[in-house]
């Protein structure tokens, strides 16, 4: 948009600039002193009067109608995004597993006898571990809400059940979109995922419940309507991931 501006040689660059800074704020006076430099009483005054002008008028549609064009969204993007957001792998967000950590006591790890080479050793225990993912390695706008508190942090999706039941409703009424032979692939694995979960069991380890397979049931074969529940997911199986 900036190039847009500066391609106007009808006006000055400082006249250009308020013309950039009220579409964005639509607040003249403000604008004007930051266009200019001047002090509120000048602006509020000269602001008023430089929008009235017909170039600035004309320059200021201009703009506002390449920042519309530019923010634009068709129904195609929307499922696009709805899908996103019921799909959402948690695996995106956080790393989960298990690692070995010595054994601490009051003044340092716990030690203990090798028995292959009566050395003193640490004592070694494996402990559940998960962490976040950097922010710059996620999608940002699937994350509804991170909160850090005493109890460590949570972090929460967009509410894919919310998503599940769109999506259900919309293929239904344009059961020919091209997204819905992707939105039936992507239910059947979870419906694979959800049948393989009930014989899993390995070490006492079962699979986190993140609570998508539970959204996924709130969407039937009669389109039933599901809760307003959010997506949580912690380390000990709640809704909320805890660090």
């Amino acid at each position: 948009m900036l190039d847009e501006v500066d391609s106007n040689k009808e006006l000055t660059e400082k006249q250009r600039l308020f013309c950039l800074y009220y579409v964005s704020t639509f607040n003249a006076t403000s604008s004007y002193q930051k266009a200019f430099g001047s002090i509120y009483s000048t602006a509020n005054v000269e602001g008023a009067t430089l929008l009235a002008k017909p170039s600035i008028r004309r320059e200021i549609k201009r703009l506002k109608d390449i920042k519309r064009l530019a923010l634009l969204l068709d129904i195609d993007d929307i499922v696009k995004k709805q899908m996103q957001i019921a799909f959402a792998d948690m695996s995106d967000f956080v790393e989960w597993g298990q690692e070995d950590e010595p054994v601490m006591a009051m003044y340092g790890p716990v030690m203990v006898t090798d028995e292959e080479t009566g050395e003193k050793v640490p004592l070694i225990r494996r402990v559940n571990t998960m962490k976040f993912k950097e922010s710059s390695e996620v999608d940002g706008t699937l994350v509804n809400e991170i909160k850090l508190g005493k109890n460590g942090t949570s972090l929460k999706l967009a509410d894919r059940q919310k998503a599940l039941q769109w999506l259900s409703d919309y293929f239904l009424a344009n059961p020919m979109d091209r997204h819905k032979i992707e939105y039936d692939k992507r239910r059947m694995e979870l419906e694979l995922t959800k049948a393989k979960s009930e014989f899993n069991e390995v070490d006492n380890i079962h699979p986190q419940d993140d609570g998508f397979l539970s959204a996924l049931d709130g969407v039937t074969t009669v389109w039933e309507t599901g809760d307003d529940s959010q997506s949580e997911w912690d380390e000990s199986g709640s809704n909320d991931a805890d660090e």
